[in-house]
Protein backbone atom coordinates (compact mmCIF):
# COMPACT_ATOMS: atom_id res chain seq x y z
CA UNK A 1 0.00 0.00 0.00
CA UNK A 2 1.55 3.32 -1.11
CA UNK A 3 1.28 6.47 1.01
CA UNK A 4 -0.80 8.22 -1.63
CA UNK A 5 -3.36 5.43 -1.50
CA UNK A 6 -3.90 5.61 2.26
CA UNK A 7 -6.47 8.41 2.34
CA UNK A 8 -8.53 6.82 -0.43
CA UNK A 9 -8.49 3.53 1.48
CA UNK A 10 -9.51 5.29 4.72
CA UNK A 11 -12.41 7.04 3.00
CA UNK A 12 -13.60 3.80 1.40
CA UNK A 13 -13.48 1.99 4.76
CA UNK A 14 -15.39 4.86 6.39
CA UNK A 15 -18.15 4.55 3.76
CA UNK A 16 -18.36 0.76 3.73
CA UNK A 17 -17.54 -0.19 7.33
CA UNK A 18 -18.47 2.93 9.27
CA UNK A 19 -15.00 3.32 10.79
CA UNK A 20 -14.13 7.05 11.00
CA UNK A 21 -11.14 8.13 8.94
CA UNK A 22 -9.79 10.12 11.93
CA UNK A 23 -9.87 6.99 14.11
CA UNK A 24 -7.88 4.98 11.56
CA UNK A 25 -5.32 7.77 11.23
CA UNK A 26 -4.77 7.91 14.99
CA UNK A 27 -4.55 4.12 15.32
CA UNK A 28 -1.99 3.82 12.53
CA UNK A 29 0.08 6.73 13.85
CA UNK A 30 0.20 5.04 17.27
CA UNK A 31 1.09 1.66 15.74
CA UNK A 32 3.79 3.24 13.56
CA UNK A 33 5.35 4.97 16.56
CA UNK A 34 5.66 1.61 18.33
CA UNK A 35 6.89 -0.15 15.19
CA UNK A 36 9.59 2.44 14.49
CA UNK A 37 10.80 2.31 18.10
CA UNK A 38 10.94 -1.49 18.03
CA UNK A 39 12.73 -1.55 14.68
CA UNK A 40 15.41 0.92 15.75
CA UNK A 41 16.28 -1.19 18.77
CA UNK A 42 17.27 2.01 20.54
CA UNK A 43 15.65 3.85 23.40
CA UNK A 44 14.62 6.76 21.23
CA UNK A 45 11.38 8.73 21.39
CA UNK A 46 9.73 8.26 18.02
CA UNK A 47 6.64 9.96 16.72
CA UNK A 48 4.79 9.19 13.49
CA UNK A 49 2.48 11.55 11.65
CA UNK A 50 0.15 10.96 8.70
CA UNK A 51 -0.95 13.96 6.67
CA UNK A 52 -4.79 13.74 6.61
CA UNK A 53 -4.94 15.17 3.09
CA UNK A 54 -2.06 13.52 1.24
CA UNK A 55 -1.52 10.40 3.34
CA UNK A 56 2.23 11.08 3.49
CA UNK A 57 3.83 9.41 6.51
CA UNK A 58 6.59 11.25 8.35
CA UNK A 59 8.69 9.86 11.20
CA UNK A 60 10.34 12.00 13.83
CA UNK A 61 12.65 11.34 16.75
CA UNK A 62 12.18 13.60 19.76
CA UNK A 63 15.20 14.84 21.69
CA UNK A 64 15.73 17.19 24.61
CA UNK A 65 18.02 20.15 24.05
CA UNK A 66 20.91 20.17 26.54
CA UNK A 67 24.18 22.00 27.04
CA UNK A 68 26.06 18.71 27.46
CA UNK A 69 24.92 15.45 25.85
CA UNK A 70 24.98 12.40 28.10
CA UNK A 71 22.62 10.19 26.08
CA UNK A 72 22.60 10.83 22.34
CA UNK A 73 19.46 8.75 21.84
CA UNK A 74 17.24 11.18 23.73
CA UNK A 75 19.38 14.32 23.94
CA UNK A 76 20.85 16.81 21.50
CA UNK A 77 23.38 19.60 22.00
CA UNK A 78 22.04 23.11 21.61
CA UNK A 79 24.59 23.79 18.87
CA UNK A 80 23.16 20.92 16.79
CA UNK A 81 19.57 21.75 17.70
CA UNK A 82 19.93 25.28 16.33
CA UNK A 83 20.32 23.75 12.85
CA UNK A 84 16.73 22.53 13.07
CA UNK A 85 15.21 25.44 14.99
CA UNK A 86 16.99 28.82 15.32
CA UNK A 87 14.77 29.75 18.29
CA UNK A 88 15.46 26.63 20.34
CA UNK A 89 16.81 26.88 23.88
CA UNK A 90 18.14 24.48 26.50
CA UNK A 91 15.33 22.44 28.06
CA UNK A 92 13.20 22.43 24.91
CA UNK A 93 12.22 19.22 23.14
CA UNK A 94 12.59 19.20 19.38
CA UNK A 95 11.43 16.81 16.69
CA UNK A 96 13.98 15.72 14.10
CA UNK A 97 12.71 14.22 10.89
CA UNK A 98 13.95 10.69 10.24
CA UNK A 99 14.87 9.88 6.66
CA UNK A 100 15.10 6.14 6.05
CA UNK A 101 13.74 3.95 3.31
CA UNK A 102 13.43 1.03 5.72
CA UNK A 103 10.73 2.88 7.66
CA UNK A 104 8.68 3.08 4.46
CA UNK A 105 8.43 -0.70 4.29
CA UNK A 106 7.54 -0.92 7.98
CA UNK A 107 4.92 1.80 7.55
CA UNK A 108 3.18 -0.06 4.72
CA UNK A 109 3.10 -3.35 6.65
CA UNK A 110 1.91 -1.69 9.86
CA UNK A 111 -0.85 0.27 8.12
CA UNK A 112 -2.16 -2.88 6.46
CA UNK A 113 -2.13 -4.84 9.74
CA UNK A 114 -3.95 -2.10 11.65
CA UNK A 115 -6.61 -1.69 8.96
CA UNK A 116 -7.29 -5.43 8.72
CA UNK A 117 -7.43 -5.78 12.52
CA UNK A 118 -9.79 -2.80 12.94
CA UNK A 119 -12.13 -4.04 10.21
CA UNK A 120 -12.33 -7.43 11.90
CA UNK A 121 -13.03 -5.80 15.26
CA UNK A 122 -15.78 -3.66 13.73
CA UNK A 123 -17.38 -6.64 12.02
CA UNK A 124 -17.35 -8.57 15.31
CA UNK A 125 -18.85 -5.59 17.15
CA UNK A 126 -21.58 -5.17 14.52
CA UNK A 127 -22.42 -8.88 14.60
CA UNK A 128 -22.69 -8.78 18.37
CA UNK A 129 -25.02 -5.77 18.27
CA UNK A 130 -27.14 -7.37 15.55
CA UNK A 131 -27.60 -10.67 17.37
CA UNK A 132 -27.93 -9.14 20.84
CA UNK A 133 -31.14 -7.57 19.55
CA UNK A 134 -32.34 -11.05 18.55
CA UNK A 135 -32.30 -12.42 22.09
CA UNK A 136 -35.75 -13.80 22.83
CA UNK A 137 -36.57 -14.40 19.16
CA UNK A 138 -36.59 -17.49 16.95
CA UNK A 139 -34.34 -18.10 13.95
CA UNK A 140 -33.72 -20.77 11.35
CA UNK A 141 -30.74 -22.98 12.14
CA UNK A 142 -28.84 -25.77 10.39
CA UNK A 143 -26.84 -28.44 12.20
CA UNK A 144 -23.19 -27.94 11.27
CA UNK A 145 -21.31 -30.32 13.53
CA UNK A 146 -21.32 -32.08 16.87
CA UNK A 147 -19.06 -31.00 19.76
CA UNK A 148 -19.30 -33.84 22.24
CA UNK A 149 -22.84 -33.57 23.58
CA UNK A 150 -23.39 -30.06 22.26
CA UNK A 151 -24.53 -29.20 18.74
CA UNK A 152 -23.10 -26.36 16.67
CA UNK A 153 -25.71 -24.78 14.41
CA UNK A 154 -25.39 -22.23 11.61
CA UNK A 155 -27.57 -19.12 11.91
CA UNK A 156 -26.45 -17.68 8.58
CA UNK A 157 -23.85 -15.10 9.56
CA UNK A 158 -22.61 -16.83 12.71
CA UNK A 159 -22.61 -20.15 14.49
CA UNK A 160 -24.36 -20.87 17.78
CA UNK A 161 -24.24 -23.59 20.40
CA UNK A 162 -27.22 -25.79 21.21
CA UNK A 163 -26.17 -27.24 24.60
CA UNK A 164 -27.15 -30.73 25.66
CA UNK A 165 -29.56 -29.40 28.30
CA UNK A 166 -31.39 -27.26 25.71
CA UNK A 167 -31.92 -30.18 23.33
CA UNK A 168 -35.11 -32.23 23.09
CA UNK A 169 -35.01 -35.59 24.81
CA UNK A 170 -35.14 -38.69 22.67
CA UNK A 171 -34.53 -36.74 19.45
CA UNK A 172 -31.60 -37.84 17.33
CA UNK A 173 -30.21 -34.75 15.63
CA UNK A 174 -28.71 -35.19 12.20
CA UNK A 175 -26.07 -33.31 10.24
CA UNK A 176 -27.61 -30.50 8.11
CA UNK A 177 -30.97 -30.90 9.84
CA UNK A 178 -32.97 -27.66 9.73
CA UNK A 179 -35.20 -26.26 12.45
CA UNK A 180 -36.10 -23.15 14.42
CA UNK A 181 -34.18 -22.27 17.57
CA UNK A 182 -34.81 -19.81 20.36
CA UNK A 183 -32.00 -17.26 20.88
CA UNK A 184 -31.34 -17.73 24.56
CA UNK A 185 -28.22 -15.67 25.19
CA UNK A 186 -25.74 -13.55 23.20
CA UNK A 187 -22.40 -12.67 24.79
CA UNK A 188 -19.37 -10.75 23.56
CA UNK A 189 -16.11 -12.65 23.05
CA UNK A 190 -12.74 -11.95 21.36
CA UNK A 191 -13.80 -14.11 18.40
CA UNK A 192 -17.20 -12.52 17.96
CA UNK A 193 -20.65 -13.11 19.44
CA UNK A 194 -21.02 -16.22 21.58
CA UNK A 195 -24.59 -17.39 21.05
CA UNK A 196 -26.53 -20.00 23.00
CA UNK A 197 -29.78 -21.34 21.53
CA UNK A 198 -32.55 -23.63 22.72
CA UNK A 199 -35.05 -26.11 21.32
CA UNK A 200 -36.87 -26.58 24.63
CA UNK A 201 -37.48 -23.04 25.89
CA UNK A 202 -41.19 -22.05 26.13
CA UNK A 203 -40.26 -18.87 24.29
CA UNK A 204 -39.72 -20.93 21.13
CA UNK A 205 -43.37 -21.98 21.17
CA UNK A 206 -44.48 -18.37 21.65
CA UNK A 207 -42.33 -17.16 18.76
CA UNK A 208 -43.67 -19.90 16.49
CA UNK A 209 -47.23 -18.85 17.29
CA UNK A 210 -46.31 -15.25 16.49
CA UNK A 211 -44.98 -16.41 13.12
CA UNK A 212 -47.92 -18.67 12.27
CA UNK A 213 -50.87 -16.80 13.80
CA UNK A 214 -51.44 -13.16 12.70
CA UNK A 215 -53.81 -12.60 15.62
CA UNK A 216 -50.97 -13.40 18.03
CA UNK A 217 -48.41 -11.23 16.25
CA UNK A 218 -50.78 -8.21 16.28
CA UNK A 219 -51.73 -8.89 19.93
CA UNK A 220 -55.41 -9.54 19.24
CA UNK A 221 -54.78 -12.88 20.91
CA UNK A 222 -52.40 -13.07 23.86
CA UNK A 223 -50.46 -16.11 24.99
CA UNK A 224 -50.78 -16.03 28.77
CA UNK A 225 -48.89 -19.17 29.72
CA UNK A 226 -46.94 -22.02 28.14
CA UNK A 227 -46.20 -25.29 29.88
CA UNK A 228 -43.88 -27.66 28.03
CA UNK A 229 -42.64 -31.17 28.39
CA UNK A 230 -40.24 -31.01 25.43
CA UNK A 231 -40.69 -33.94 23.08
CA UNK A 232 -43.98 -35.00 24.68
CA UNK A 233 -46.62 -32.31 25.14
CA UNK A 234 -47.20 -28.58 25.29
CA UNK A 235 -50.10 -26.64 26.80
CA UNK A 236 -50.80 -23.06 25.79
CA UNK A 237 -53.24 -20.73 27.59
CA UNK A 238 -54.59 -17.96 25.34
CA UNK A 239 -56.80 -14.89 25.78
CA UNK A 240 -58.58 -12.77 23.17
CA UNK A 241 -58.63 -8.97 23.35
CA UNK A 242 -61.45 -8.92 20.79
CA UNK A 243 -64.73 -10.58 21.71
CA UNK A 244 -65.34 -11.41 18.05
CA UNK A 245 -62.14 -13.44 17.81
CA UNK A 246 -62.03 -16.96 19.23
CA UNK A 247 -58.50 -17.31 20.66
CA UNK A 248 -58.40 -21.09 20.45
CA UNK A 249 -59.82 -21.15 16.92
CA UNK A 250 -57.31 -18.52 15.79
CA UNK A 251 -54.40 -20.53 17.18
CA UNK A 252 -55.63 -23.85 15.83
CA UNK A 253 -56.51 -22.56 12.35
CA UNK A 254 -58.76 -24.05 9.68
CA UNK A 255 -58.70 -27.82 10.03
CA UNK A 256 -55.85 -27.42 12.49
CA UNK A 257 -53.52 -25.98 9.84
CA UNK A 258 -51.82 -23.43 12.09
CA UNK A 259 -51.25 -25.62 15.10
CA UNK A 260 -50.13 -28.47 12.85
CA UNK A 261 -47.42 -26.28 11.32
CA UNK A 262 -46.16 -25.54 14.84
CA UNK A 263 -46.33 -29.21 15.83
CA UNK A 264 -44.34 -30.15 12.74
CA UNK A 265 -41.67 -27.58 13.59
CA UNK A 266 -41.50 -28.80 17.19
CA UNK A 267 -41.40 -32.44 16.14
CA UNK A 268 -38.84 -34.05 18.38
CA UNK A 269 -38.54 -30.86 20.42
Amino acid sequence: MMEGELIGVFEQIEREKGIPKKELLEMIESALTSAFRKHSGKKQKFEAHIDPESGVITAYVKKKVVSKVENSYIQIAKKEALKFDPAVKVGDEIKIKVETKEFGRIAAQTAKQVIVQRIRETERENLFKEFKKKEGTAMNAVVQRFARKNIIVDLGKVEATLPEWEQARDHKYELFERFQVYILKVEQSPRGPKITVSRTHPGLVKRLYELEVPEVSDHTVEIKQIVREPGYRCKVAVLSNNERVDPVGACVGVKGSRVQAIINELSGA
